[in-house]
């Protein structure tokens, strides 16, 4: 390693831990140490068969993986695959460098007794490799349950009719609201070139009381940062058009999270590309009409996975985004992440017993979820102030019941910490009662 690389990675760190609480400091050495050690055992386990919780059985069938989701007109939808190892709930499986991947699949293959079998499935970890010349995709799967998948296809239909709409173009009417510059001038007469139905707007209260007479369904703001400091036009815009996509324009070196976190579905760079504009107007219709733009705009279900284990968060962070919840997946403890959340799933075993206390102490209102290998480690955790415990491979019934018993009391903790805060922002002029006849 170069010393300029060395002095990189320092500047790193020492950035991370200065955002540390002081209590935290003793256990970042500890955990820097376990990061070190599963990322050697990762180089020597490349296909993370070790991680792996269930049996499988070792095979090389041959099958066929259609895409169920995720598919545009023109795309390739059924992939040769082979199935290397196999369980009750997952499958590894090797595929072309063509493979495109979907959010759900259906695998079709003849088992290892010869019998035709058939599963949905979904990617939970994905790696691309080459050899001599030749590349080829390995992943990871999760089973996916019948209702589950049957929501998801439901789901897909209604974005295909979205799509044709939006190609469409004169079924989609677009509403512009921003200064009158020659940026917004571009892209009105960009937008309306591209066969759109386009209203104009400088005033957005203007824009927001026609909303009957005009009809639109895509709003595209070109001062968003600006609009976005006003609480009040924020209010105006969530209670006119809380479910109606928006497109932000902005400088293509500006960081669009900050924007996504505001209401905002999708951003656009460049007001005069009428291809990158039909692109994000379809992402954001399709955004919407998912469900996610709300999880990032509400935020009023938050969650926290804290694991070292790949698969185990990208599979308990599917059946949390399932039920609209905004997920941070993270390996370690982040106390400014937890501090925004309403429940924690965090890893537990014998090395992690004093970093489970330290969290219990630090967030005592906050439901606390055990994720251990056997029922033993979780009456072990509940005995350190852990609320319930998940063992892997997680069940979505057992997420469900998890939920139900205990996200509600981290929501009334948010809320009573939102109310607190609120109270010491409070101008003291306005805290004091005033007396007769002062």
């Amino acid at each position: 390693m170069s010393e300029a690389n060395h002095q990189e990675i320092r500047n790193r760190l020492t950035a991370l831990i200065h955002q540390c609480e002081e209590e935290v400091l003793p256990l970042i050495l500890p955990a820097i140490n376990d990061i070190i050690q599963q990322t050697r055992e990762a180089l020597d386990d490349p296909d993370g068969a070790c991680k792996r919780r269930e049996d499988r059985i070792q095979a090389k069938l041959e099958g066929t993986l259609k895409r169920v989701t995720d598919v545009r007109e023109g795309e390739t939808r059924d992939f040769p695959v082979w199935i290397l190892d196999i369980s009750e709930h997952g499958m590894r499986i090797l595929a072309r460098d063509n493979f495109i991947p979907s959010k759900l699949m259906h695998v079709t293959f003849i088992d290892t007794t010869g019998r035709v079998s058939q599963r949905f499935i979904e990617i939970c970890w994905m790696n691309r490799s080459e050899n001599n010349g030749d590349a080829h995709y390995m992943f990871g799967c999760r089973t996916v349950a019948s209702d589950e998948a049957a929501r998801n296809i439901k789901q897909e239909e209604k974005i295909v009719q979205l799509r044709r709409r939006v190609h469409k173009k004169r079924d989609v009417v677009i509403q512009i609201i921003g200064p009158e510059t020659p940026v917004t001038k571009t892209l009105v007469r960009n937008v309306r070139d591209m066969g759109y139905p386009t209203h104009y707007d400088a005033k957005l209260l203007t824009a927001l009381n026609n909303k009957n007479k005009t009809g639109f369904e895509l709003l595209i703001f070109t001062d968003w940062l600006l609009t976005c400091q006003s609480a009040m036009a924020v209010d105006q815009i969530n209670s006119t058009c809380a479910t109606i996509p928006k497109l932000a324009l902005v400088a293509p070196d500006e960081s669009i999270t900050p924007l996504l976190r505001t209401g905002i579905s999708d951003c656009i760079t460049d007001a005069d590309n009428k291809k990158e504009l039909m692109n994000a107007v379809e992402r954001a219709m399709v955004h919407e009409l998912s469900g996610q733009a709300n999880k990032c705009r509400l935020l009023e279900k938050k969650a926290a996975i804290i694991s070292t284990n790949r698969s185990f968060r990208s599979v308990l962070k599917c059946y949390l985004e399932q039920f609209d919840f905004y997920v941070y997946s993270l390996i370690t403890v982040v106390p400014q992440v937890l501090f925004e959340t309403q429940i924690i799933f965090m890893e537990y075993d014998e090395r992690s017993k004093d970093l489970m206390v330290q969290t219990r102490k630090k967030f005592p209102d906050i439901p606390l979820i055990a994720c251990c290998e056997s029922p033993e480690q979780g009456k072990q955790a509940r005995q350190l102030g852990a609320e319930d415990y998940l063992c892997p491979p997680p069940k979505e019934d057992d997420v469900i019941r998890v939920l139900q018993a205990h996200h509600r009391k981290g929501m009334e903790a948010a809320q009573s910490a939102m109310n607190d805060q609120l109270s010491e922002e409070q101008p003291a002029d306005q805290q004091k009662v005033e007396q007769p006849g002062t």
